[in-house]
């Protein structure tokens, strides 16, 4: 007979009293798996007292269990490979948090090896031990986490204070968790609060004391209890109240497919939510400062452009040109994160639009200068992308300006490479070429402009060639 009834029969002996007590725990045995996300059995000692046996168990639900599909029930245990088990049935002790790794015992087993922390507490009729009860957890991402040590810690402390009175006493669930806890039964009478939710209850202007001789509706949730009967599948609502925001997860609680009470798990987000309003507005204000700079950078262009039209000198008109294009890169940079709303931007799409200008703005009306743009899509703050849009624009100026005066046609190609975190960029006309003297004396204006942010801003390097045309080389980290 593969039940708990049987198994105690047969293998224990225990008394038909005790039995009583374990069905009434096996009964819940399902709501602590999937409360506390782990695998839960009830062992006994078995008749020799030498080994214990699984009489009943429980895999989460809403989690993976440790075990699969792995059966235990009828399975014998060793004192070797559960020492907590058998401290608790031998002495009436707890055994907390026990680190140890999963183990096969002849199962087929995928993730043995893993790390569980195991919790034991004893189940007793009256004075008298009759069996434990064990919860086995995943803790393989957690294991240096001591947050989660102590909510698991403080779990296993709940159960063992108090479930064992919930249960002989209202045939029902338990009592514990981090969140604040209500536990109702099935007509919405109350049965367990606990301290999280005792604060939370006296935020929102809940007086009655004890909590336990109220039914729910009483509770200042402003939501009624029939409206929680009227699904049988867990529910969540955001309340709003007396200034705080609150989650409320409702579960409901079943045996044999039959409602015998529901858990209430309440959580303050208050926090959270002002967190979030807080960097809605912050996101909201960046946008629009992006918005208005990029509109003030192209207002100050547009003057230029005016002021340009004024002056018969060609070196000035040139000059002013040159100004229009660097306020325009920055300009870009501004455009994009008014319409992109991050502050990541795509590197490739910027020096595409910053060769737009350019040809647009300083390529004589005659000249064929074809431009063209390859390589990866890189991401760069906007710092960096800021910094290195001027650069590229003072490059590509310069090759349109010096490079091809001979020409009337040319190609200038840049291209992006990315590898390993180092960014290399290259910009690659076949014009007249540069002399070495120009490169060692950096006497052109733009190269100096470059020198400086490569040096300070982006901490690279530079390296100009002069063959069939001239090729520059620009390489930073992305870290």
């Amino acid at each position: 007979m593969n039940s708990l009834k049987g198994f105690c029969q047969e293998y224990t002996k225990l008394s038909a009293g005790d039995i009583a007590i374990l069905e009434k725990y096996q009964a819940s045995l399902q709501s602590i798996a999937d409360l506390n996300k782990a695998d839960v059995f009830i062992d006994c000692l078995m008749k020799d007292s030498k080994k214990a046996i699984v009489v009943a168990e429980a895999k989460p639900e809403n989690s993976s269990s440790i075990y699969y599909d792995a059966s235990w029930l009828g399975e014998g245990v060793s004192q070797q490979n559960e020492p907590g088990v058998f401290h608790t049935l031998w002495t009436g002790q707890h055994s907390h948090n026990t680190l140890g790794r999963a183990v096969t015992e002849n199962k087929v087993l995928y993730n043995e090896g893993m790390i569980i922390r195991q919790s034991v507490v004893p189940i007793k009729n009256g004075e008298q031990v009759i069996a434990c009860l064990i919860m086995e957890k995943n803790i393989e991402k957690q294991v240096e986490r001591e947050k989660e040590y102590e909510i698991f810690k403080y779990a296993a402390d709940m159960l063992s204070e108090s479930f064992h009175e919930v249960v002989i006493r209202d045939g029902n669930l338990i009592s514990h968790l981090y969140e604040g806890l209500i536990i109702t039964n099935v007509e919405g009478k109350v049965v367990f609060v606990n301290p999280n939710a005792e604060k939370i209850l006296a935020k929102i202007g809940t007086t009655v004391r004890p909590y336990t001789n109220i039914y729910f509706d009483e509770l200042a949730f402003n939501i009624g209890f029939d409206e929680i009967k009227e699904t049988k599948e867990k529910k969540i609502k955001e309340l709003s109240l007396q200034n705080l925001v609150l989650q409320l997860k409702c579960i409901p609680i079943t045996s044999a497919e039959e409602e015998i009470g529901f858990i209430f798990l309440i959580r303050d987000i208050t926090e959270i939510k002002d967190k979030e309003r807080e960097l809605i507005l912050k996101t909201t204000a960046i946008k629009e400062i992006h918005h208005r700079v990029k509109n003030n950078l192209q207002t100050v262009a547009t003057l230029l452009r005016l002021q340009m039209r004024k002056h018969k000198d060609r070196e000035l008109k040139g000059l002013l040109n040159q100004s229009i294009n660097r306020i325009m890169s920055i300009s870009v940079i501004y455009q994009l994160l008014c319409s992109e709303g991050n502050q990541i931007l795509n590197l490739k799409m910027i020096l595409k639009k910053i060769i737009d200008i350019n040809t647009r703005g300083i390529m004589a009306d005659e000249q064929k200068i074809l431009t063209e743009i390859s390589g990866q899509d890189i991401m760069l703050d906007s710092d960096k992308a800021t910094t290195v849009a001027l650069i590229v624009n003072e490059l590509i100026q310069n090759s349109l300006k010096h490079a091809f005066q001979d020409q009337d046609e040319g190609f200038i190609k840049v291209k992006i490479v990315e590898d390993s975190g180092l960014v290399s960029i290259v910009v690659h006309d076949n014009g007249r070429g540069i002399q070495e003297d120009e490169i060692a004396e950096n006497s052109n204006l733009g190269l100096k402009i470059v020198n400086t942010l490569i040096k300070e801003k982006l901490k690279g390097n530079i390296d100009i060639k002069s063959n069939y045309g001239t090729e520059t080389i620009i390489e930073f980290s992305n870290f």
